[in-house]
């Protein structure tokens, strides 16, 4: 790696593997260093602490990389970022609720909607990954074909995708409000998983955090405005550059 590049490590979500963000991820600017980082849990086959997760993670990995999750790639991404401020440059979320089950005064997923796909997925696990799949194309440009696409990307049902689902509702708003490292939370506008309404929440939590909100996009919202994406996220990466530099 140059030591010009700018190291960028990126987590996937919950039951889709990493590859499907590979072609999206090309199309970044050849000064990034990017390499997709596995959910250790996955090739662990068990619920790892959230220590464990960190140092499985950071394994291998430059000091200061910036680190790009989706999904619950993004809660694990601020997860990482609380433990190890040291490590993470700044982190960007894409389509993540720090608060994925909603809550009284916090827009998210309704609980009784939550626990009955957790449910339905210890029972039916093959089946209701495929759900999971149609629920992230609603809003999306090509609905039809951004499933089918999607669908070769899930990952076959395991028992710890069920332990997986139940760690996406942990509630990580005062880990988020208490944050040190700098945050770029980018969200939907037709996103069926994550209310977009939450962007307003996020920015009242943090100083440090940056919320902007991809218009006419779903939970792949990387498919669906690719471009707009890449520009929010090569923009801010550079504003935080220039900062460390002065």
């Amino acid at each position: 790696m140059s030591s010009s590049a700018i190291a960028l490590r990126v987590v996937s979500g919950w039951g889709i593997s990493a590859t499907v963000l590979e072609g999206w991820l090309t199309q970044l600017p050849s000064r990034f260093d990017i390499q997709v980082v596995e959910i250790p849990d996955l090739n662990e086959l068990r619920l790892l602490s959230a220590t464990e997760r960190t140092e499985a993670m950071l394994a291998g990995q430059p000091q200061g990389a910036y680190w790009l999750g989706w999904s619950l790639g993004g809660a694990l991404v601020l997860d990482l970022a609380a433990q190890r401020p040291d490590a993470v440059r700044g982190a960007i979320t894409l389509a993540t609720n720090p608060c994925f089950v909603g809550q009284p005064e916090w827009p998210g997923m309704d609980r009784a909607v939550f626990e009955n796909f957790l449910k339905a997925y210890q029972d039916t696990p093959a089946k209701t990954l495929q759900r999971f799949a149609a629920l992230q194309v609603d809003g999306a440009h090509n609905p039809r074909a951004q499933l089918r696409e999607l669908k070769t990307h899930l990952l076959a049902p395991s028992a710890v995708l069920a332990d997986l689902l139940e760690l996406l509702a942990l509630d990580r708003r005062e880990l988020l409000k208490n944050l040190k490292v700098p945050v770029l939370s980018l969200l939907a506008t037709s996103d069926a998983l994550v209310p977009a309404v939450a962007g307003q929440k996020l920015a009242a939590l943090n100083k440090e955090l940056r919320v902007e909100l991809i218009c006419g996009a779903s939970h792949l919202l990387f498919q669906d405005k690719p471009e707009v994406l890449l520009e929010a996220i090569v923009n801010w990466v550079g504003q935080q550059e220039l900062s460390y530099a002065r």
